[in-house]
């Protein structure tokens, strides 16, 4: 067992133990065990413990309406004299599964032994990705940092229009630095962004005990349990709060069981969770979005947060890893090498830092920031950036 398996990980397991020797086991699942994390130890069992191994997948559309998960049927027999594994690939979704197993010969015959992550797509796809990834560094081993955005535990509270903002500060002039500016997933495109005019207040865990903390305070800075910084009661840190932030009070109030019966908060209701990467929000960054069908990574330099359905790269050479990132070699390579868990095409950090970006000199570096710099500006216009995008993508062949 492994935290954070599917559950469907375990009914593969149980349906060796339960069926005759030499008897055959078809399963449907989702076909990501193939290359998620938290199917290691699933190939690990397919590969050490079951024979006649075949796997059927159904290539990028979805056999079950209101499904968005990509599935596949898995079949192996009840013995451990392993033969490595019969891939089919199913193109259309119209086709009669039977017919297409009786007829299809194009099935390709793949040993297992000794693979991490089981890639399927034949030894032509295994020729490119060794040629991608020869003599390049994995995303995560560059002097960057992975994030992800917040998690408020209640979004209508916290998420402001412009309207709301302006209303705020009209009244509290000191809430300005608790208000910040919020990119969403659906904001994010492929090297730009739009605003979305939202706002999402941020008052971090920590915030009301650390400014009522003085040299003259009263607070029993060592008491248990924590917060370590100190402890303040309830009743004082209302009082504090309502007085000094009255319009966030009257904002935040109405929705206090909400906030209370949250799990993710701060020490009071009114407060957001610890956040140990607060500062890099502020930074320049690459942002992308989980949940996006395309490529798009977006450069940000508007101090802009995000919520938890998106993420962020800080750090540098950020935007010579966004050219790579929204390269069409790229684009290829994470949809057939490296995505892993979720639906087509989701986005997720264990996927993403396994992306190879490769080592080039100052010049070519400066070359590609020049070149996104001007999709940037084009983005921006409405003019099309179709041709610098191009020449982006030939430099990342070379």
């Amino acid at each position: 067992f492994t935290n954070g398996v599917d559950i469907y990980c375990l009914f593969l397991e149980l349906s060796k133990k339960i069926i005759s020797e030499n008897a055959q086991s078809i399963l449907i699942t989702s076909n990501k065990w193939r290359t998620a994390s938290y199917g290691k130890k699933t190939r690990a069992f397919l590969s050490a413990k079951v024979s006649d191994l075949k796997i059927i997948d159904f290539d990028k559309f979805q056999v079950f309406d209101g499904v968005s998960v990509d599935s596949g049927i898995i079949s192996f027999s009840n013995h451990t004299e392993n033969n490595g594994v019969l891939h089919f690939m199913v193109k259309n979704k119209t086709q009669n599964i039977f017919d297409f197993l009786n007829s299809n010969q194009q099935f390709q015959v793949i040993e297992l032994a000794n693979k991490d992550v089981w890639n399927l797509s034949g030894s032509k796809f295994e020729r490119i990705q060794i040629k991608i990834e020869n003599e390049r560094k994995s995303l995560i081993d560059w002097d960057i940092s992975l994030s992800r955005g917040i998690t408020t535990g209640f979004n209508d509270a916290f998420i402001i229009d412009e309207k709301v903002k302006i209303k705020i500060i009209q009244q509290n002039p000191n809430a300005l630095s608790l208000l910040k500016p919020l990119l969403r997933g659906r904001d994010i495109f492929k090297y730009s962004k739009v605003n979305s005019r939202l706002w999402i207040i941020y008052i971090p865990k920590g915030f009301t005990i650390k400014n009522n903390i003085s040299s003259n305070t009263k607070l029993n800075i060592v008491s248990e349990p924590p917060p370590r910084y100190g402890n303040m009661p309830i009743e004082d840190a209302t009082e504090w709060f309502k007085k000094t932030y009255s319009a966030l009070w009257n904002h935040l109030f109405p929705y206090k069981q909400q906030l209370i019966n949250r799990i993710d908060k701060g020490d009071f209701w009114w407060e957001l969770r610890a956040c140990t990467y607060l500062e890099n929000f502020e930074n320049d960054k690459i942002v992308f979005t989980k949940a996006s069908k395309i490529q798009a990574f977006a450069f940000d330099y508007s101090k802009s947060y995000l919520l938890n359905t998106s993420y962020f790269i800080s750090g540098n050479h950020l935007k010579y890893i966004l050219s790579i990132l929204n390269s069409k070699l790229i684009n290829f390579s994470f949809l057939n090498f490296y995505q892993s868990g979720g639906i087509e095409g989701e986005i997720t950090l264990q996927a993403i830092q396994k992306i190879p970006i490769p080592s080039v000199d100052k010049r070519k570096e400066k070359q590609m920031n020049d070149l996104v710099d001007k999709i940037i500006s084009q983005k921006q216009q409405g003019i099309d950036s179709s041709e610098n995008e191009r020449k982006i993508d030939e430099l990342v062949y070379k």
